[in-house]
């Protein structure tokens, strides 16, 4: 597939507007199938690609079926490693999310041999956690007697996680049981142990698709519950911090409404994301096609403020939202087999919107921002010859904003070119923080140079420029304002370095 890739890397570039350069393109797989599913940026500036694979040749091993694959590359696009996990069976990653020394990745398995010790269920829950080069120091499933359906997972103020998804409820089950299919939510320890389990319940078919931290210590969980008509709505539910049900709403039509992601923004309130085929109840935008990106805009109490749909002729699946910095959001789906990318502003206004893929079949999964304003976009592609797929795997662009002047401008980035040799001894006292933390470094020459504080989302919450001088610097940095998790603190102009801040 490799040589038919570039091939058709030509038939890509001749048919897409000028409005967004591409830096690169890659694939990284086998001979066989890869999905992908999921991307993380790491503090040296690389990628974490996460998903499923079942190929056995460029030296890449498999258990059984088809093994969680996790992929490391560089700002290039260049793979530094690979690694698999799992067994005989079906295993995948779908969350990568980042901790102090390694990464939790949360996917599902249905394996019950090799990396997988301890199996529940059919299909469960399964998270692993790793080290920074990629080996396991534990794994644990989660989950009931028959199949239970991973889908979102994040690192809590207390250094746990909260690992969510969707299962079948059966008597067996521990904790509340109520529907054939309910969102399921576990908490769990730094080290993997149970801490509390809950069910959400509305219908006989309840998923769950994004969770998300709530300023007050809960959480918003976002996903999906039919209506009076049998068709999903979006379903979004707000929990403290022990799991107590606050307060729900839906939102939707009579047709099917379907969401995929959500995200927080500046004002507080949330940005839900998704597919809709109505024209009725809260979808009263104009619609496009038989379905269309909906995006509906809430504040912190749930109140709708905006929706607005987007899309083409035909059938249209949203799947990710991308905060960039200019306060817009880019969102990504999939369109007629190709990645279909638009870029809205603050208000949901389309400023503008681009087609990415192969001639075959391409299935869009998730759009990150990079810290130097560009996006990477994931998903798979297939290439078929005479209608029959031969081969898939996971296919990665990184596209820059030429309408954004910040937008993969190195001058801006701290992954520069340039070498990182007039700072050294870069510390954050306390970190974790409550308050206040201390930026300490020791520099070489006077310089000025730009310091901005990030959200795990990607969201540039504060830049502020500092003039270093010789020897020992210090800034005191206020985070008091922000909700507790975890923050990345980067180093601008010709630096290309970052560093993780705890907030407790």
């Amino acid at each position: 597939m490799k040589n038919l890739i570039a091939v058709f890397f030509l038939f890509l570039v001749t048919n897409i507007s000028f409005a967004q350069t591409i830096q690169w393109e890659r694939n990284y797989g086998g001979e066989m199938i890869e999905e992908f599913y999921t991307v993380l940026e790491t503090e040296d500036g690389a990628f974490l690609l996460g998903g499923a694979s079942n190929s056995i040749d460029n030296g890449m091993n498999n258990f059984g079926n088809s093994d969680a694959w996790l992929v490391k590359i560089d700002s290039a696009g260049n793979q530094l490693w690979e690694q698999n996990y799992g067994g005989s069976d079906l295993d995948r990653i779908e969350t990568i999310v980042a901790t102090e020394d390694g990464y939790l990745l949360a996917g599902l398995s249905a394996s019950q041999d090799n990396d997988v010790e301890h199996p529940i269920g059919e299909i469960d829950y399964w998270v692993i956690k790793i080290t920074e080069e990629g080996i396991l120091e534990w794994e644990k499933s989660l989950g009931g007697m028959f199949n239970d359906f991973f889908a979102s997972a994040i690192r809590t103020s207390d250094g746990g996680y909260l690992v969510g998804g969707h299962g079948e409820i059966t008597d067996a089950t521990p904790g509340e049981t109520f529907g054939d299919i309910d969102i399921v939510i576990y908490k769990i320890s730094a080290t993997g142990e149970i801490e509390w389990e809950k069910n959400y319940h509305q219908s006989d078919f309840d998923r769950l698709a994004k969770i998300l931290p709530t300023p007050d210590g809960g959480y918003l969980l976002g996903g999906n519950s039919p209506n009076e008509e049998g068709y999903h709505d979006f379903w979004v539910l707000k929990i403290d911090a022990n799991g107590a049900l606050q307060t729900e709403r839906n939102y939707g039509g009579s047709a099917s409404d379907f969401l995929a992601d959500c995200i927080p923004t500046l004002d507080g309130g949330y940005l839900l994301g998704g597919t809709t085929r109505s024209t009725d109840g809260d979808a009263q935008s104009q619609s496009i096609g038989f379905d269309d990106y909906w995006v509906v805009k809430i504040n912190a109490e749930g109140e709708i403020e905006w929706e607005k749909k987007y899309g083409n002729a035909n059938t249209d699946n949203l799947k990710s939202l991308a905060p960039t910095d200019d306060g817009g959001v880019l969102l990504g789906g999939s369109s007629d087999n190709d990645y279909w990318v638009v870029k809205i502003d603050e208000n949901g206004n389309e400023e503008w919107s681009n087609n990415y893929g192969l001639p075959d079949t391409d299935q869009f999964e998730m759009a990150i921002r990079t810290n130097d304003g560009g996006f990477i976009l994931g998903g798979s592609g297939t290439i078929a010859i005479d209608g029959f797929e031969v081969d898939q795997d996971f296919l990665i662009y990184k596209i820059c904003d030429d309408l954004n002047t910040t937008s993969c401008d190195q001058t801006n980035s701290i992954y520069s070119i340039n070498n990182l040799s007039s700072i050294s001894n870069i510390q954050l006292v306390p970190n974790p923080a409550t308050d206040n933390t201390l930026i300490q470094f020791e520099s070489e020459r006077s310089e000025q140079f730009p310091i901005m504080l990030y959200d795990v989302y990607g969201r540039l919450l504060d830049r502020f420029e500092i003039r270093s001088t010789i020897g020992t610097n210090s800034y005191d940095l206020d985070v008091s304002a922000y909700s507790k998790g975890i923050y990345f603190i980067r180093f601008g102009g010709e630096l290309k370095i970052s560093k993780k801040l705890i907030k407790q």
